[in-house]
Formats: C-alpha cells, structure tokens, sequence
C-alpha cells in the first residue's frame, strides 16, 4: 500500500495504525518526480492519499494518481471534508474518503474494505462492492466486507503483508 500526504507525521500514524492488519506500507511526501510516484503506484493495491494540499486541482490529481494504476484502490484520508470536495473525490475514482483526524478503527476499516473491494488479480469483486463506501454518514465500508473473510495477501493480523508495497 501507499501512502501519499505532505506530513510525516500523518504518514507514521497510518503506518503504525495499519500495523496490526500486517499491511506493507511505503510512504511518500506527494513532492516526489512523477516517475516515481508512478513506479511506486504500479506495485499498489490500495493508496491512502491526503489531496487538500493540491486545492482546487485535488479532483484531477487523484485522477491522475488513479490513471497511473487503475487497479488500485483509492482511498482519501483528509481533513478537508465538505460535500463538494467529497464528491470530487468520489468523481476522480476515490473507493473511500477517511476525515482526518481519524478514528484507527475507522482507517483500518477503509483500508480491510479496499482490499477485499479487489480480487486477487486486483479487479474489482462484486461480491465485495455490494453497498460499498457509503460513507461518511453511511454503513461503514468495514462492515459491508466482514463477512467475506480474508482476501489473497490479506493476513488478518497474521503478520504477513497484506499487500504488495
């Protein structure tokens, strides 16, 4: 998995928080050369991205960070949560938006429900997709994928990676 947000800070806390589902996290900065961001992307199965530092433009940077692996999941963790900017975000491909700050519960949930959204060969399960990312103020997209058990490269909390870098 990825992580894409100018504070490093931000980017530890969801690296420890995202420990106990054994996930390999690689963290960038959002200020790395493209070619970079796009060979990271490429080994992806789920982006966790922060877009408010890119302002009015954060639609199209995450359809771009989405172009660059469609296979990806794309989750957005951001402080920055109005209506407008959620369906901007659900407009460039974003699975789930996460408000920051966030519950640890809530960033696992998100990240369990995008990697279950995908199959082994990263596209899309529509069994996992049923009812899927409502939120906020929805069904927790946790909930809508409990019950399907572990995905390929999912651990559980087995210590294994869930998922390639």
């Amino acid at each position: 998995m990825v992580v894409i947000d100018p504070a490093a800070f931000a980017r530890r806390q969801v690296r420890a928080q995202l420990a106990p589902l054994g996930c390999v996290v690689l963290e960038l900065s959002g200020s790395e050369p493209e070619p970079v961001v796009r060979r990271q992307l490429q080994r992806a199965r789920v982006v966790l991205a922060e877009p408010a530092p890119w302002g009015r433009d954060a639609g199209r940077w995450l359809a771009a960070l989405k172009a660059m692996n469609p296979a990806a999941t794309l989750v957005v963790c951001t402080a920055l949560t109005t209506r407008a900017a959620v369906v901007a975000y659900r407009r460039a491909g974003a699975a789930d938006v996460v408000a920051k700050p966030w519950d640890p519960a809530r960033l696992q949930a998100a990240v369990r429900f995008a990697l279950a959204a995908r199959g082994p060969a990263g596209r899309l399960d529509p069994r996992a997709s049923r009812g899927a990312a409502t939120s906020p103020g929805g069904e927790s997209p946790g909930r809508a994928c409990q019950g399907a058990g572990p995905v390929q490269g999912e651990t559980g909390g087995t210590g294994e990676p869930c998922g390639q870098a």
